[in-house]
């Protein structure tokens, strides 16, 4: 039987047409520790051109391809047993994700397999480059990581810096969506 399998997302990402037979038939490869999904910004919901859009979806899926570094809105799928195996995801407001990866990239570099980033592209609402440029939320987005990284800030004071609250409750970001499947389809939860 094949093994239960979970697929995280966040809430404004769309899942392209049989993504789970895409995740289920990688996941079926020992080698693969995870899989993500390219990353596209959904052009559908534009109301107007995003500068420097097609450069952005470009070096985000170098990242997540040859560094193995997908996030969220590139919804990333583990089987059950790995997922639970690395402790699943920490119990924190933002950075879940980020930690996650690194995890699973931990795994890979003793040699246990890598994360894949799958050529179909999971489309990710366009509304934070249209509230900010593109680059003035990359340019967040990578100072956020640096500060964690190697400033060691927590999630808590990460997420009153992005969300500009100190609440750190998550009720004012996107929700994230989980989805649990049996390698076979079975099942289906989201929440």
């Amino acid at each position: 039987m094949p093994s239960p399998w979970q697929l995280f997302l966040h809430g404004d990402t769309t899942l392209p047409d049989c993504f789970d037979a895409m995740v289920r038939t990688e996941l079926s490869d020992e080698k693969v520790l995870a899989t993500a999904f390219s990353f596209h910004v959904d052009r559908d919901e534009m109301t107007k051109p995003i500068a420097g859009l097609s450069m952005m979806e470009f070096t985000v899926n170098i990242r997540s391809r040859f560094f193995e570094l997908p996030f969220g809105d590139q919804a990333m799928a583990i089987t059950k047993q790995r997922y639970d195996a690395l402790g699943g995801f920490p119990n924190e407001p933002i950075m879940e994700d980020f930690e996650l990866v690194q995890r699973l990239r931990r795994c890979g570099a003793a040699g246990s397999g890598y994360i894949k980033t799958l050529p179909a592209g999971a489309a990710c609402s366009a509304r934070r480059w249209h509230a900010m440029s593109i680059w003035r939320t990359n340019l967040i987005n990578q100072v956020i990581m640096i500060m964690y990284v190697y400033f060691g800030y927590t999630p808590a004071q990460i997420y009153g810096i992005y969300y500009g609250t100190t609440k750190g409750s998550g009720a004012d970001s996107p929700k994230t969506k989980v989805a649990s499947k049996t390698g076979a389809g079975e099942s289906t939860k989201a929440e």
